[in-house]
């Protein structure tokens, strides 16, 4: 009995000692395996090497608590709430508006004379108005340069080719002044100069080639009887265009030839005041008559007072032709 005893301590003391090792082994790798995922949490690389969570994990809820805030659907939720990166976006663009509305700082002396110089033209640019005088020249043709020269204005004037002959001074004197010259026709019939698209490309050309005899001056401005509309049908303008000239007509009437009287003049700077098609020239139409010629100073007086320069047409410009 005794002996039987001794051999069943004996058994028993062997389970004792091997559950004791196998307990100290499970200790060591327990700690092992909290100290490599201490580890891994402090080099930033637990999401990648770290596989547990609480439910996974063999060393129940510390461990599961280590990995929790670092699974990747939480990663991923708290992305699109982070509102830095719009902040730091419209920051951006902001600061973009504002570099490009000011001058460059590095280099004000390119910047600042070119701006400079642009308000000045703007805070001095004068108002124009383009004068012109039809159907002469004649007996009032000097006494209008004359007033124009005491303004310093300047005109173009659209004249008939037998007027040019018999004034042929005053035309010389229009050029020598800086004044512009054009044609107005022969006749100044309407039967006769509209009878075909040749007739009123024949009687500018003869206009043309007698200004050119008593000038030197080869003008290719024109101004048809009356205004181009109706008569001037698109074939009749095809065809002075193809001739080289160019038609022009006006926006301001002064209606000079029906008041025959001072009120023309404010009849002209009533419509200049009411004048909306800015980006076309004001061009004034007028005539060589006494009676313009008598309140015509009164009319450059008050063009002067208001600001305006009066200019002549220039051969380059764009004409301000009446729609058919």
């Amino acid at each position: 009995m005794q002996q039987q005893e001794r051999q069943h301590n004996r058994k028993l003391n062997v389970k004792r000692v091997i559950l004791s090792a196998l307990t100290l082994v499970l200790i060591l790798l327990s700690s092992i395996l909290i100290k490599d995922i201490v580890v891994a949490k402090s080099t930033g690389v637990g999401d990648k090497w770290i596989a547990f969570n609480k439910s996974e994990s063999p060393l129940g809820g510390e461990a599961g608590k280590i990995n929790e805030p670092e699974k990747p659907e939480k990663t991923k939720e708290a992305e699109p709430a982070d509102p830095e990166p719009e902040e730091d976006k419209d920051q951006q663009a902001e600061s973009d508006r504002h570099e490009a509305t000011e001058p460059d700082e590095a280099a004000p002396d390119a910047e600042t004379p070119d701006q400079s110089t642009d308000q000045e033209e703007q805070a001095t640019e004068k108002k124009i108005v383009y004068l012109t005088f039809d159907d002469g020249p004649n007996e009032n043709t000097e006494g209008i340069l004359e007033v124009l020269n005491r303004y310093d204005a300047k005109a173009t004037f659209f004249m008939l080719e037998p007027n040019m002959k018999t004034y042929s001074t005053a035309i010389q004197d229009m050029v020598a002044a800086g004044h512009s010259i054009g044609m107005h026709g022969v006749s100044h019939d309407v039967k006769k100069i509209y009878q075909s698209k040749d007739s009123v490309v024949g009687e500018m050309k003869q206009g043309q080639a007698t200004l050119q005899e008593l000038t030197g001056v080869t003008s290719d401005l024109i101004r048809v009887p009356y205004g181009s509309v109706p008569n001037m049908t698109p074939a009749y303008r095809q065809a002075v265009n193809d001739a080289g000239f160019r038609l022009w007509d006006w926006d301001i009437d002064s209606e000079d030839w029906r008041f025959l009287s001072p009120a023309y003049v404010p009849n002209v700077m009533k419509q200049l005041e009411d004048y909306q098609y800015h980006e076309t020239p004001r061009v004034i139409l007028m005539h060589d008559k006494k009676t313009t010629l008598a309140s015509l100073d009164h009319l450059l007086q008050q063009l002067t007072e208001q600001g305006y320069e009066m200019k002549a047409i220039d051969q380059e410009m764009e004409p301000v032709t009446f729609r058919g």
